[in-house]
């Protein structure tokens, strides 16, 4: 099996592993033996959930990861994203607790459409209604959690709006979003529908 490594050509280089075909772009053979594709995406930040500078590359069971790296470890946090916040020299991931996070959108899908608006907190994810109207505010995009506690920094959205487009506030009919303004992964317009427009 090989490991295909993409470059992006962005002020802050996201990459990310891949199994199967390359994509067609222009192909390089990297230090360490492996396939280098160079393709250009919009400028980006990487960033956590909670604001936290993604380290890039960082190294994780042996794999090189230049983008934020699927969770693969089932339960809530399913088809969530998460990147490494301490590395050591060699790019490792010092895989001790605190030293991780989870990404916002902008590193989920190599920074370009689809980004999949939907909720990362139901299995399985259930796609984000846009929009929706919450305390007499629209919304076009995920909402700031304003309630504090363990949420704060997080964004929601309603999946399930009447015909008016209010949010029906009844359990089940939010959830914490996988991400809340389509830019920050490159798309051209805003999150509807569950995906970039």
């Amino acid at each position: 099996m090989a490991i295909i490594v993409v470059i992006l050509a962005v002020s802050l280089a996201c990459t990310y592993a891949q199994e199967g075909p390359p994509p067609a772009a222009p192909v390089t053979v990297g230090p360490n033996g492996e396939t280098l594709i160079t393709a250009p995406l919009p400028e980006l930040t990487c960033t956590t959930d909670v604001a936290s500078r993604c380290v890039f590359p960082f190294r994780f069971n042996g794999v090189l990861h230049q983008q934020c790296a699927p969770w693969v470890w089932g339960g809530e946090n399913e088809g969530r994203h998460w990147c490494s916040l301490i590395t050591d020299n060699d790019n490792n991931h010092i895989n001790e607790p605190g030293n991780y996070h989870f990404c916002d959108c902008c590193s989920n899908v190599r920074c370009g459409c689809p980004c999949p608006c939907q909720t990362t907190t139901d299995a399985p994810p259930k796609a984000c209604v846009f929009p929706f109207r919450f305390n007499g505010e629209l919304h076009q995009e995920c909402a700031p959690w304003v309630w504090g506690g363990d949420n704060q920094g997080r964004h929601w959205c309603s999946t399930n709006t009447d015909s008016n487009n209010n949010h029906v506030n009844e359990p089940g009919n939010w959830g914490f979003c996988n991400c809340w303004i389509s830019e920050r992964c490159g798309c051209p317009s805003r999150c509807g529908n569950g995906w970039c427009q």
